[in-house]
């Protein structure tokens, strides 16, 4: 019996074989259920699962922020007290412009004045930006946008929006759905100062609600003259957020245009819209001297500054040994500029960038607008310039400046930025530095 039950067992196990197999399928794809939209089980064979293959580099480098600060409070209490603080300086300017010493008022009113900072924006929505002075050297001269949502009068959302240093306006993307793809173009003339940093406040934050319910930028694409060069990752923050892009942005010829694409967003509580408040910029490039600024050879002849050339022997000065040396050029820039000063002395002038550094007895490296100090290498402090100070000469010695006055008229500028060593030339035979922008940690 246990003979005759073997043998119907296997046989049993042929015959369930012969089911499962069939000559013309031979590809043991498992077969699952799946529920279509339409409630209907189908089955449907999937295919053998295959390692990923790895994506091709881009060569689009990641830039992550180095830094974000804190959001800035724009709630209606904010806005009063912010009002209140400015109208109670109006009324101690009057009370002073009518012959009133500020010795005779209260101390508290003494020390609001000694703390209040009358060159801020009346309005609370303004930002200024680490590249203040950097813009008075140029920045874009037009905005473009891919799309634009609709006015809402009195409010608008256009491309310009991103670059009026307003929190209380935002440029926000018109296309359907989140707006990805969808991108806003600067435009820079050519020899505007070189672009080195990012600063962006995302969404828009005019409110809390307002940046709840609007979506914001979870990922920038960078594109440089339509090239891609650049991935910046932002935080869901109403802080500022800086990228430090590393490398110097400028073209010499033609429009430089970078692009910002939206790749991924944080999505908004109530709309899909994505916004940018601010967009700006900071760089290189501002440090310059007018055309036909003389420059001291290492021949001991002299050179206009627009004449040089890299691979040209300047006289320097090298800060270590404490004494003059030849250096090579080994790179130049030029720019127009809008904002320039003329610094006079007897027997001499030269036409400056107002953070050009140039050395003084007893201030040492000293420039006519110290707020730039530590964003160029060996340039951490900087004392402000004055009249009567004396600017070190190339031969010993120094000059005593008479007069500082600005030019209104803009002009081409130029400059030497990278020596092989040392970190300061003569120009005009005055002692002035190298503006060669800090390495990135």
């Amino acid at each position: 019996m246990p003979r005759i039950l073997n043998i119907c067992l296997v046989c049993f196990a042929l015959v369930l074989s012969a089911c499962q197999t069939s000559p013309s399928d031979n590809t043991n794809e498992v077969v699952l259920e799946e529920e279509t939209e339409s409630g209907v089980i189908q089955e449907e064979p999937t295919t053998p699962v295959k390692a990923p293959t790895p994506a091709p580099s881009t060569g689009v480098a990641d830039i992550l922020p180095y830094e974000i600060g804190e959001p800035k409070d724009l709630s209606p209490t904010a806005q009063l007290a912010y009002q209140a603080e400015w109208d109670h300086f109006d009324y101690l300017s009057n009370q002073m412009a009518e012959g009133k010493l500020p010795s005779s008022f209260s101390a508290e009113d003494q020390e609001f004045l000694r703390n209040f900072d009358e060159t801020r924006s009346q309005t609370i929505y303004f930002v200024g930006t680490l590249g203040d002075s950097w813009y008075t050297g140029g920045g874009p001269y037009k905005l473009k946008a891919s799309s634009t949502l609709d006015p809402a009068p009195p409010n608008s959302y256009f491309a310009d929006n991103a670059h009026d240093f307003d929190l209380s306006t935002a440029w926000i993307e018109g296309a359907d759905g989140y707006g990805e793809g969808e991108y806003i173009d600067y435009y820079f003339e050519a020899n505007s100062p070189p672009v080195t940093e990012v600063l962006i406040h995302n969404g828009y934050p005019k409110s809390v609600n307002a940046w709840q319910n609007n979506s914001r930028v979870k990922t920038l694409k960078l594109y440089v003259n339509g090239d891609e060069k650049a991935i910046l990752h932002l935080e869901d923050s109403r802080g500022e957020q800086k990228f430090q892009l590393g490398e110097e942005l400028q073209s010499q010829s033609g429009d430089l245009v970078l692009r910002f694409e939206i790749v991924e967003v944080y999505k908004g509580d109530k709309y899909a819209d994505t916004g940018l408040a601010e967009l700006e910029f900071d760089g290189t490039g501002v440090l310059c001297f007018g055309r036909s600024t003389l420059v001291s050879m290492a021949d001991g002849s002299q050179k206009a500054i627009e004449e040089l050339k890299v691979g040209e022997k300047v006289w320097a000065w090298n800060e270590r040994l404490q004494q003059n040396i030849p250096a090579t050029i080994k790179r130049l820039g030029q720019q127009k500029h809008h904002d320039l000063m003329q610094i006079s002395w007897v027997g001499g002038q030269i036409i400056t960038t107002p953070d050009h550094p140039f050395f003084v007895a007893a201030k040492g490296w000293a420039v006519l607008d110290p707020t730039t100090a530590g964003r160029y290498q060996d340039f951490d402090a900087l004392a402000q310039i004055q009249v009567g100070d004396q600017i070190r000469l190339a031969a010993g010695g120094s000059v005593r400046v008479q007069a500082i006055k600005k030019i209104p008229k803009p002009q081409m500028t130029y400059s030497i930025t990278s020596l092989d060593q040392g970190n300061a030339f003569y120009a005009n035979g005055l002692r002035v530095g190298v503006e060669q922008i800090k390495p990135l940690n």
